[in-house]
């Protein structure tokens, strides 16, 4: 009996891990926003997502995804969902927090300021099959330990390696870190893409370069083929020819 508990505990746990470690793959359908959302339990928790374009249009291959915030008093416990009716109340209340467009892969991290649920959406022209993983991580959070008295908590020092999307955009226009920031990201993102595409085109140069190749062998066999056979033919064309004039004036010489 308790060799099965402990058996049901660990495929409980292998499942779990599982569900929390593979990516989504959306279906996203044109001119369809399509949203997954996660539910933050606490303030400063930390958002990382990942997404990657899997198929898609041969003339189209980037989609526009935004990142949002509803404010929620109460944790349903949903890591991800579907995106709800559009006539649905809640989702009146989001903020839009950042927009990206004519992206082909994403990954981003960033501190949730407060508690609720975030969703991110993608919206395309044509169909595309998207891999997206998003999860969230609250152990650094000063607000973890949900038992401590509150009057206690102080609020925490920001991470120099996630940036708030809130403060990103509450800085100015004209601020030189913001531009700084945004002329990076589009960097990146401009690599990224210029890079996945060297990759199809060498891995399309390299099959065309072997099929040219197999075809030159197999051009080259039949052409020996082809001369042998021709060689062959002519050596017993002539021998028949030579033989056949030299028969020729005996018999006529019989004759005679």
């Amino acid at each position: 009996m308790l060799i099965n508990l402990i058996y049901s505990i660990l495929v409980l746990s292998f499942i779990l891990n599982i569900n929390n470690c593979s990516p989504l793959t959306l279906d996203i359908i044109p001119e369809t926003e399509q949203c997954i959302y996660t539910e933050v339990p606490i303030k400063e928790c930390v958002i990382k997502y990942y997404f990657n374009i899997q198929d898609w249009a041969y003339d189209d291959e980037f989609v526009d995804y935004s990142i949002y915030y509803i404010p929620s008093d109460t944790i349903l416990n949903r890591e991800h969902r579907l995106l709800k009716p559009k006539n649905d109340p809640e989702d009146e209340r989001q903020v839009k927090l950042m927009t990206k467009t004519k992206q082909r892969i994403g990954e981003w991290q960033f501190t949730a300021d407060e508690k609720g649920e975030y969703k991110i959406c993608f919206l395309s022209k044509k169909h595309k099959i998207i891999d997206l993983d998003i999860s969230h991580d609250c152990e650094l959070s000063p607000y973890y330990d949900m038992n401590k008295n509150l009057d206690q908590m102080i609020d925490p020092l920001a991470d120099d390696s996630v940036i708030s999307l809130k403060e990103i955009n509450d800085l100015a226009v004209d601020d030189k870190l913001r531009l700084l920031i945004e002329n990076l990201d589009d960097h990146v993102n401009s690599l990224r893409t210029n890079l996945d595409y060297y990759r199809v085109r060498n891995a399309r140069n390299l099959r065309t370069v072997e099929s040219t190749l197999s075809r030159i062998n197999w051009f080259s066999f039949g052409s020996m083929v082809i001369i042998t056979s021709v060689c062959f033919i002519q050596v017993i064309l002539i021998k028949y020819l030579f033989t056949r004039g030299l028969k020729t004036p005996e018999k006529y010489h019989k004759r005679l």
